[in-house]
């Protein structure tokens, strides 16, 4: 009776362990532009994280693209240094844009004329990957977004509407997705 229950919790672990170290695959269109500044329309794998489906394996796919075949199975993998751009639409009907930044991606997450809004990844062997974000504004100045100082640096970034000054003082710094109220801020500020 022991080695029944000592077996039935091992799968049960397995099985979580398992859902949790590799997560769920998925395929979507996508348009790629090369470095050749050639377009081409295809299929590649998206990896979302198995615990919150709302968001890409980052640390995966920052580094390049797996493009598939109808039924989903690998044909090439291309590293980020070949690809100027790639562009697709997540299981979330998410618009997701890649540029090239050398050898890993960065993610254009909003594209204003006043401001552009990107997220880069480096890795480092002990910590593992990390994101950084920064705005740039339409004459290139550059505005690093860190953790504590999201207020003052999107005050910054807006200062000629002051009228944004509440919604920024109104954002907390302690939710999940702080990511929604920093696009509404960007958004307001290009109308």
């Amino acid at each position: 009776m022991k080695k029944s229950m000592i077996k039935i919790y091992f799968s049960i672990i397995c099985l979580i362990y398992v859902s949790i170290v590799y997560p769920q695959k998925n395929y979507s269109d996508a348009i790629l532009i090369d470095i050749k500044n050639d377009t081409i329309n295809c299929k590649i794998k998206i990896n979302y994280n198995f615990l919150n489906k709302k968001y890409l394996d980052d640390a995966a796919y920052f580094r390049g693209v797996t493009i598939v075949n109808d039924e989903g199975n690998a044909i090439e993998k291309i590293p980020a240094i070949y690809i100027n751009q790639v562009r697709f639409t997540d299981i979330f009907n998410i618009e997701r844009v890649y540029l090239n930044n050398g050898v890993l991606f960065k993610q254009l997450l909003f594209n204003g004329v006043k401001l552009k809004w990107y997220r880069t990844m480096t890795e480092d062997l002990w910590n593992g990957p990390s994101f950084k974000n920064y705005l740039m504004n339409e004459n290139g100045r550059i505005f690093k977004i860190e953790t504590l100082r999201i207020k003052k640096t999107l005050k910054e970034a807006t200062i000629s509407k002051p009228e944004l000054v509440s919604q920024i003082d109104s954002i907390s710094l302690w939710v999940k997705n702080i990511d929604v109220d920093i696009l509404k801020v960007l958004k307001k500020n290009e109308e």
